[in-house]
């Protein structure tokens, strides 16, 4: 590495000669030791490696010249000059020459706050696995296959079974009756349930070495490896037996089932506690409204840590301002009434983030009076996803409802417009049979008959050209092939070829500096002559086409002094199948605006228009002119 970039770095760089000894340190490393010289220089680096680290340190390193890499990294323990302890990650570049180490390049960075926070995991983990054992509940661990890998020394006391005697053996036939579908049937789900990544917690009816029955509560869990695949799962075992039994003997021992019923509580307690899976928050608060418990799930769903809870008011940590107020007095109600129109029931309200944002959840709280006073459990769940949910599947049923009344529209006009031609020539070509087989009629008025005939023949083959169009727009097979060329010759050609005859008129006008524009001809000739078609089609006066070329703008416009647009309408001017109410009386599909709004945007340009009732219409294209 050069030596300007060397000092310019952000990272810790320095260099070892073959014996060990500092020979380079950069600014940034002699910042971070905090020396004002280079006091460490000719110095070993095991000098300043903890001591306790230093032996697997140099086996380390000695192992990499070994084995001839070029390179390696490894986090330490180092201890500056001034007794400072930190940790470095370092990546070591050993330079040969002539098959002998010359000297080590080092680069390294500060990983102290990331090797402190692997540790204390690890002593969570080790405390977590202390009170399991502790807590004196059954642990049974099984892969995807349901073989059983492991099993606590609770859980072979509970079943009967040794360790040896379990591992490796399948839970469902070693631990189920075999004629027993009910409860094979409901460890089947929450197997699936694990497997699929989430928490579950059910009731199984297993079968101890003896063959006695023993119930348990299991609380299980999906097991991952390091890349974060389910690998199986994990369950925690509650032997419930003796509550079953007292459940079974109905009410002449109802209150030692209660009594079971509590004990059971307090052993679940525990168990969420300990393993913290609950799907919902757990917020418990005094009558101050002051927070007393504040489990995991609480802190995923809003951000905030247990310590930054406990003692502060509820209302200042979750709710929204607008809610506050209606909150505490909610409280002080039920305090002095002992009525609470929102409590044992779920409720959907908006929660508050610790950030700051607003979403929605689901809650139920319930009011459990402890000797002179009550304390208050609340049980919240995030709904975010099911509320977009629900607005996606509303969207969806919108959208339902628009196809079917495109599909609606669509057949309605379609009937119209195919039968009304139908019609003209059914009695065209009926009328000419009878002339026809009668002999009679001049050659002008027969003319007239074919010319009909062939006139709603265009306006058949018209309809279905656009039905077809839409249809290959909306399967994405319409071809684009645009080309560099003028806009007003192609507009001249396109008037020319489709309005020059039959007493049409088209006044058309070029304005500006021409210039080049990517236009599709064939696509742009469906433009043309919708937009032109419609203001012939609406107006008796005549129609101004102009192309008006102004710096990097070119404009189309097309205008008529005809019946107009309703100006409640003009949102849906646009829309498949729509016609204005004022142009019932005129033949059309409500198809060719669609198309031309369509074909615009794929040239990326814009149409507008402008309206007035019984006045005229001007449709304008805009194209931006890149250079």
């Amino acid at each position: 590495m050069p030596q300007a970039s060397i000092h310019s770095s952000i990272d810790m760089i320095y260099r070892l000669d073959d014996a060990g000894q500092f020979t380079y340190l950069n600014p940034v490393m002699r910042q971070f030791f905090e020396l004002d010289q280079d006091s460490m220089l000719g110095k070993h680096y095991l000098d300043y490696v903890r001591a306790d680290y230093r032996e697997r340190t140099h086996s380390f390193y000695t192992k990499q010249i070994e084995m001839e890499h070029s390179s390696s990294y490894f986090e330490l323990p180092i201890i500056s000059p001034k007794g400072r302890e930190f940790w470095l990650g370092q990546t070591v570049e050993v330079v040969w020459e002539n098959q002998q180490v010359k000297e080590f390049f080092v680069v390294a960075r500060d990983v102290s706050e990331r090797v402190k926070a692997t540790q204390s995991m690890l002593q969570s983990e080790q405390k977590y696995r202390s009170v399991i054992q502790n807590i004196n509940l059954g642990l049974m661990e099984v892969d995807l296959e349901e073989s059983i890998v492991y099993a606590n020394e609770a859980f072979c006391e509970m079943t009967g079974y040794t360790p040896e005697e379990l591992l490796g053996k399948n839970a469902s036939e070693l631990l189920l009756n075999e004629e027993d579908q009910v409860q094979r049937e409901q460890l089947k789900k929450a197997n699936a349930k694990r497997l699929d990544g989430s928490a579950s917690a059910y009731e199984l009816r297993i079968l101890r070495k003896d063959g006695s029955p023993l119930w348990m509560i299991i609380s299980g869990a999906p097991v991952k490896n390091a890349q974060g695949e389910v690998i199986g799962s994990l369950g925690i075992h509650n032997d419930i037996t003796e509550r079953k039994k007292q459940e079974f003997q109905r009410t002449e021992l109802l209150q030692k089932v209660g009594e079971a019923n509590r004990m059971l509580r307090e052993k679940e307690n525990k168990l969420r506690a300990v393993i913290d899976s609950a799907l919902d928050a757990v917020i418990t608060i005094n009558e101050a409204g002051e927070v007393l418990e504040w489990n995991g799930q609480a802190t995923e769903i809003f951000g905030f840590e247990k310590r930054e809870t406990i003692g502060k008011r509820l209302s200042s940590l979750i709710i929204p301002e607008a809610y506050v107020a209606a909150h505490d007095k909610g409280m002080q109600h039920f305090l002095k009434t002992g009525e609470g129109p929102v409590l044992q029931k779920r409720i959907e309200i908006t929660g508050k983030h610790k950030k700051g944002h607003h979403f929605n959840v689901e809650l139920s709280i319930s009011p459990i009076k402890l000797e002179q006073e009550y304390i208050f459990s609340a049980f919240v769940r995030d709904i975010t996803l099911k509320k977009k949910a629900e607005e996606d599947m509303a969207m969806a049923l919108r959208k339902q409802k628009e196809l079917n009344e495109l599909r609606s529209r669509l057949i309605s006009i379609t009937s119209h417009e195919f039968r009304t031609p139908l019609t003209t020539i059914k009695s065209n070509v009926e009328l000419l049979q009878h002339k026809l087989e009668m002999g009679i009629g001049e050659a002008g008025k027969l003319e007239k008959n074919f010319g009909r005939i062939q006139n709603e023949i265009n306006r058949l083959s018209h309809i279905m050209n656009d039905i077809l169009l839409i249809g290959r727009l909306e399967s994405g097979k319409m071809p684009f092939n645009p080309t560099p060329q003028l806009l007003h010759p192609l507009v001249e050609e396109i008037i020319g070829q489709n309005f020059s005859g039959g007493g049409q008129r088209v006044k058309m006008k070029v304005q500006g500096k021409a210039r080049p524009l990517s236009l599709d001809a064939n696509m742009y000739g469906h433009i043309v002559i919708n937009l032109i078609g419609n203001a012939l089609k609406y107006s008796d006066e005549e129609v101004e086409v102009e192309v008006n070329y102004v710096r990097n703008k070119t404009y189309f416009h097309v205008r008529d002094k005809g019946i107009g647009i309703p100006e409640a309408e003009k949102p849906q001017l646009f829309e498949s199948f729509f016609r204005a109410s004022n142009a019932e009386t005129r033949s059309g599909t409500g198809l060719g605006l669609t198309l031309v709004k369509q074909f615009c945007d794929m040239h990326q340009a814009e149409i507008d228009f402008a309206s007035q009732l019984n006045k005229g219409t001007t449709f304008t294209i805009i194209h931006l002119m890149h250079e």
